[in-house]
């Protein structure tokens, strides 16, 4: 635990040194994210097949960023963010693990839902590929690491007042999106960026023991989300 807040800390700390360039863009990203999700877990109907589901969700995030142009055309930018990452899956959980103490039996006991709610620090890089007097078109690649920080977990409860949430800390995963950028000059340092992307890689943590997965290792999904982002950017001299 000491170690994951640690490189947190580190990386808070690059990023406050990175906004001290002599010349920087300071923005605000909101994404929408269409996911294409697939887990593997026994069904909660006989005869309890164990099978692979699959679901859609719109998922959104919020992220402060800062950029700056690293070589002529080349954009790097580094940031932080908060994302909400929902399953639409109705499975088993354990409210055991949720509500320490009670002696009720774990019967019928499933999710509609569940939430990982994320802190995420995503570092991208972007070429310019055209640029006009009022707009310009910019390809790029970001690369994401995710910290879960609290989960919720929506369905059926063993008693009214049972807790369905769970407070940690723990490294979640990493994904790696290609996007392009569509860059609108508003003023003199004020900027509309309308950002498309597609995930082409996706890594996150399997071993939930709250979901019954005991399996210590990560599901790697490929071109599994789709998504777009607006972004509101200042430049600063």
């Amino acid at each position: 635990m000491g170690k994951k807040k640690y490189i947190v800390i580190l990386l808070l700390l690059n990023f406050t040194g990175y906004c001290q360039f002599s010349k920087h863009n300071l923005s605000l990203r909101i994404s929408l994210q269409q996911d294409f999700q697939k887990a593997s877990f026994k069904d909660i109907q006989f005869p309890y097949e164990l099978k692979e589901h699959s679901a859609k969700q719109i998922n959104w995030g919020l992220d402060i960023l800062t950029e700056k142009e690293i070589f002529e055309g080349w954009y790097g930018y580094m940031g932080i963010g908060y994302f909400r990452n929902k399953f639409n899956f109705k499975r088993a959980y354990d409210h055991k693990l949720l509500n320490p103490g009670t002696d009720s039996i774990p019967i019928g006991t499933s999710t509609s839902n569940y939430i990982f709610n994320l802190i995420r620090l995503p570092v991208g890089i972007s070429y310019q590929v055209t640029k006009k007097d009022n707009y310009a078109l910019n390809i790029g690649i970001e690369n994401i690491v995710n910290f879960s920080f609290s989960q919720v977990y929506n369905g059926t409860k063993p008693f009214p007042e049972a807790n369905n949430r769970m407070t940690t800390f723990n490294y979640y995963g990493n994904s790696v999106l290609l996007f392009g950028r569509f860059v609108k000059n508003l003023s003199k340092n004020k900027y509309l960026h309308i950002e498309p992307y597609v995930r082409i890689l996706n890594i996150y943590k399997s071993k939930n023991p709250v979901l019954y997965e005991s399996i210590s290792k990560p599901y790697i999904r490929t071109l599994d989300a789709t998504g777009i982002s607006i972004n509101y950017a200042i430049t600063f001299k």
